[in-house]
């Protein structure tokens, strides 16, 4: 886990973290939705609010938590739309770039 408080906290790193959160929400959320049944709290507050308990900070004011939002619910959709792609079982990558050696 990041530590905010270190003086190499970076943007990537921060979204990294952030990334990290978002998927151990996903993966917990059916859990968390049978223990505690809230139809008022979406995904986006939950992963939102455990940004805010992973990463107190000062300047996560209103307009900060607004931008978080708007990003987790653009990741949420971009999720949504890769998952409803169909794949075959022997679809593979477009072609891997490789270096030509020139002898």
């Amino acid at each position: 886990m990041l530590d905010p408080a270190a003086p190499d906290l970076n943007r990537r790193g921060f979204g990294l973290s952030i990334a990290a959160a978002a998927l151990a929400v996903g993966s917990v959320e059916s859990a968390v939705a049978a223990d505690h049944p809230d139809p008022e709290t979406t995904v986006v507050d939950r992963i939102v609010e455990l940004i805010r308990q992973e990463h107190p900070d000062e300047r996560l004011d209103a307009a900060a938590i607004a931008e978080i939002r708007t990003d987790v619910e653009q990741y949420r959709l971009r999720s949504a739309v890769l998952s409803s792609f169909p794949l075959a079982n022997g679809d593979e990558p477009g072609p891997l770039f490789r270096a030509l050696r020139q002898h």
